[in-house]
């Protein structure tokens, strides 16, 4: 069968220009899966991901948190009004509690989640490096080249 199919020499030609962007673009969506790219809006999960789950709840919670304080410091003294006994702020100091460690602890796996997915798409890119050009090598061992134009006969077409 070799020699017996051929391809042109202008494709030939498009086809390894082309062929390193083409190979590169499977392992560049890992990448942007991961980071954000300027030019890119659909990129950056990961880091996206990450950056909300840090700044989860930061200002806000200190914010509830300072306010909380402050109640508490405004209706602590019983010869004063406005008082509230102290247990009043047991439930809501409970809840405030339990939602900062349950933040901390999402923030623990995202963090893990983040590197167990840098990990499994640097993987990916390394099988997409090792893996063979099947259509470089089919293309190789089938297909003749064809005649090649000179750069004259190149402008004359």
């Amino acid at each position: 069968m070799s020699g017996r199919i051929w391809i042109p020499a202008q494709a030939w030609f498009e086809f390894l220009k082309n062929r390193e962007k083409v190979v590169k673009k499977p392992s560049q969506s890992y990448d942007l899966l991961l980071t954000k790219a300027k030019d890119n809006k659909d990129s950056g999960y990961v880091e996206k991901i990450k950056i909300a789950a840090v700044a989860l709840g930061k200002d806000n919670l200190s914010d509830i948190s300072g306010q909380l304080t402050t109640l508490k410091e405004k209706t602590a003294k019983q010869d004063q009004h406005p008082y509230f006994d102290a247990g009043i702020y047991n439930k809501i100091d409970s809840a405030l509690d339990t939602i900062k460690g349950g933040i901390t602890e999402f923030q623990h796996e995202v963090d893990e989640f983040v590197q167990t997915i840098t990990r499994a798409a640097e993987e990916k890119k390394r099988e997409l490096e090792a893996g063979e050009d099947i259509v470089l090598q089919t293309i190789q061992s089938n297909f003749s080249l064809g005649k090649e134009f000179t750069y004259e006969e190149m402008m004359e077409l």
